[in-house]
């Protein structure tokens, strides 16, 4: 969604009357902050929701971990929002915007597809067909991969000596059938290449876009064990996370 409507005077409803009452126009700001998070992910699909890790979130809206969750309380209490939390994921939903859907996008064919040049699509269920441009989630995803591989294994043959960026549009291309055949949503996406990296078995054996999307499913259960090891060499990912992956967001 390129815009969503705003009305002048929604503080005046019950939700943001509530929430300027609570937290003044601080949490009255982190609302509309909010609403545009959502918005800039929604497509027409109509898809209203995004997850993110808590981490990811309390960076995004300027808020620690307690307040955060405060916050999103009054947000699910009173702003007919969905919080639904798992495996330190949050996830967050506002059917609310379905309603404020600009129409701009519609009439002027500025919609998430356009963005991207296309050529002609023979089968749509083989991979080989696929004759698309990669999206800019693939390649920042392929990025993500590359740069937390390198964290551990400096000397990656396929990272190192300047290979970089040839491999990373290398495994963009994976990457990219992924969200558009294989239906994987880029924040779950990002969230499992996360956990492959920090993973005492994983970041072994997920060293490309490829071996990503072959073990796709089994990571995403691997993910849901709240027993799994921590590689010994993930010191300093997070850190990286915060003050580097996340700030380009």
């Amino acid at each position: 969604m390129k815009w969503f409507k705003h009305d002048t005077d929604c503080d005046r409803s019950e939700g943001l009357s509530y929430l300027l009452e609570e937290e003044g126009f601080a949490g009255y700001g982190r609302w509309f902050r909010l609403l545009e998070i959502v918005a800039s992910k929604m497509d027409k699909s109509n898809k209203c929701s995004i997850e993110y890790p808590a981490k990811k979130w309390g960076i995004l809206l300027g808020l620690k971990q307690k307040k955060l969750k405060t916050f999103l309380k009054h947000c699910e209490n009173k702003l007919k929002t969905k919080v639904v939390c798992y495996d330190n994921i949050i996830r967050i939903e506002i059917p609310n915007l379905l309603n404020k859907r600009d129409e701009y996008s519609q009439k002027s064919g500025h919609n998430q597809d356009n963005v991207f040049v296309r050529s002609k699509i023979k089968n749509k269920d083989t991979d080989k067909d696929i004759k698309k441009t990669t999206c800019p989630d693939s390649l920042r995803l392929s990025g993500l991969l590359a740069d937390l591989i390198l964290h551990h294994t400096p000397d990656h043959k396929d990272l190192s000596n300047g290979n970089r960026e040839r491999t990373v549009k290398s495994w963009a291309k994976d990457i990219d059938l992924m969200i558009r055949l294989d239906k994987r949503s880029p924040e779950n996406i990002e969230h499992v290449i996360i956990f492959a990296q920090q993973d005492s078995f994983w970041f072994k054996n997920i060293l490309s876009g490829s071996k990503l999307r072959k073990q796709f499913d089994r990571l995403g259960m691997n993910m849901r064990q709240p027993s799994r090891d921590r590689n010994d060499k993930h010191a300093g990912i997070d850190q990286w996370l915060k003050e580097t992956y996340y700030d380009r967001q």
